[in-house]
């Protein structure tokens, strides 16, 4: 019988599956060399890290690659099968995008099956983490076969095999449906070619240039399938196709395109409130077009925003379509109906939180009213979000124009009743202390006398602060400065409170800027009156 050697210090990891709890690490090496072979009786389960002895037997089937299709089994001895179109590929620098090898079924409590090259019989088996790519085999003939530790190969000894001569061992069954299992396994690889031409198939609209200018690839480019996948994915960023094939044919690059259809007409039925013309332009802005390129996730991103346009007038009972009709020359024809439904009507507006004012104050500083008598000429009860968030600014200076300068609006809820035609509106607010006018301070480069900009100042120390009152100050000043030339002056009056004493420091601050001066004064329509009579 002849068996194969192994060698110590040429170690290689192998890529194997099915292994059960116990095979988590194996080790097989021999000090000083020696023949290993499967004749002896004394069948040995090779456990984590053990050493396999000169003489000893072990049930290790051994599977390896000779040229393509052409499969060797070894278990000491040496059986010769062939398994066509299913190679075994070596990757000795696993990566993400890792092509891992993959090992065939463990056949019995004493048989774990590895994967490996010709000259890989001096060997060592590590394991390591499950390839995020591999698919984990299962015997179907044996019922106790379990999904166990995966390996990878890291490296190999490559060392020629010794002499292989006699008679070859049976092969299971068993063994032959795990080498079929294994081999049925998809394994990624690709031979690297030289591309000596592209061929571009399916192009209706889209230029050939187009697609060149997008494509990675230029003819004398060495191509393999990373570079095949990444040209897929540029093509496809582009948007015009729905479908690619990227394949060969020898070493001819070709490319297979279905193209996405063209828009050859929009639709828009049932809108009043938005205007056909308006509702143009946001398609148009959208990239929705007559001639442009039809995609799906836009058309769907365009009718959830033409739904949030009407649910911000109100009309939550608003309904959008979109249908797409195929036309000739592969195109489509979009059609889009829209349901308004109606507004929504204010049956209640709740401020919480309010101390100092009375809930019928506050309600008068809305502009949105409960539904009354009045409505139906007043048409202010309908419910509008940006109607909302006006009121809720006015809201607020009103506050302030009070010396609430803390007032703060927590939150805001609005309610719809079931049947979406009615709103609840609930405001909650903090109203905080209120604050009076400390000192009035006027500083800058004033340019007109400080006693005249002093008798402008409306705020007083010990007034209630008002933000109204102080912008009203700034804009008196501002208008003074102009009268004197200081067309460009800026005033800003700025408030500091302090919270001890509940008070507001104001300081206005000039910034008149340059001078205007008139260059040059022109009349015109002065038929019956001489220039020099109106000056």
């Amino acid at each position: 019988m002849v068996s194969a050697q192994f060698q110590p210090g040429n170690t290689v990891d192998i890529v194997a599956a099915c292994g059960q709890q116990n095979h988590r690490h194996l080790a097989l090496r021999t000090d000083p060399p020696q023949h290993l072979n499967a004749r002896d009786a004394r069948h040995h389960d090779v456990q984590h890290d053990d050493v396999v002895t000169p003489g000893q037997g072990f049930n290790l089937a051994l599977f390896s690659a000779v040229g393509a299709g052409h499969v060797e089994a070894f278990t000491g001895q040496v059986l010769t099968e062939h398994f066509r179109q299913f190679p075994i590929i070596v990757d000795k620098q696993y990566g993400s995008h890792g092509r891992p090898l993959i090992g065939g079924c463990r056949l019995s409590r004493r048989r774990c099956s590895v994967s490996a090259r010709p000259d890989d019989l001096y060997l060592t088996l590590h394991r390591v983490n499950r390839p995020q790519h591999a698919l984990p085999l299962c015997c179907a003939a044996n019922s106790a076969c379990r999904t166990g530790p995966f390996w990878r190969v890291i490296g190999s000894a490559q060392m020629p095999l010794s002499p292989l001569s006699g008679k070859g061992l049976m092969i299971s069954s068993r063994l032959l449906l795990s080498l079929c299992l294994l081999f049925s396994v998809p394994l990624v690889h690709a031979d690297t070619f030289s591309i000596s031409d592209i061929r571009v198939n399916g192009l209706q609209r889209v230029s050939a240039g187009s697609v060149f200018a997008a494509l990675p690839l230029n003819v004398g480019d060495q191509a393999d399938e990373q570079r095949l996948a990444d040209a897929s994915r540029s093509l496809f960023k582009t948007g015009f196709f729905q479908d690619i094939n990227v394949a060969r044919d020898g070493n001819v690059l070709v490319i297979n395109v279905v193209e996405r259809p063209s828009i050859a007409s929009i639709e828009i039925i049932g809108n009043k409130a938005i205007s056909t013309d308006d509702l143009m332009k946001g398609l148009k802005q959208s990239g929705l077009s007559e001639g442009e390129i039809f995609q799906r996730a836009t058309l769907e991103g365009v009718r959830n925003e033409l739904q949030r346009q009407y649910v911000s007038q109100g009309r939550y009972s608003a309904s959008v379509d979109t249908e797409a009709l195929p036309a000739p020359r592969n195109r489509i024809a979009l059609k889009i109906t829209i349901d308004e439904g109606t507004v929504a009507s204010i049956q209640h507006i709740n401020v919480v939180g309010n101390t100092v004012f009375s809930d019928e104050e506050l309600a008068d500083q809305f502009q949105l009213k409960t539904s009354n008598w009045l409505s139906f000429f007043k048409n202010d009860d309908k419910y509008a979000r940006e109607k909302l968030s006006g009121d809720l600014e006015r809201f607020r200076s009103w506050y302030l124009d009070r010396g609430y300068i803390n007032m703060d609006i927590n939150s805001t809820q609005v309610s719809l009743t079931p049947d979406k035609k009615g709103v609840f509106i609930t405001v909650n607010i903090t109203e905080g202390e209120r604050y009076t006018v400390g000192s009035v301070k006027l500083g800058g480069d004033l340019k007109v006398p400080q006693d005249q900009l002093e008798q402008l100042i409306l705020v007083k120390p010990g007034q209630v602060f008002s933000r109204k009152v102080m912008t009203d100050t700034t804009n008196l000043i501002t208008r003074r400065l102009g009268n004197d030339g200081y067309t460009f002056a800026n005033v800003n009056g700025v408030p500091k409170a302090n919270d001890a004493d509940h008070t507001v420091d104001i300081s206005f601050m000039v910034d008149p800027g340059k001078r205007a001066y008139a260059n040059r004064i022109n009349f015109r329509g002065n038929t019956k009156t001489r220039l020099s009579e109106i000056l």
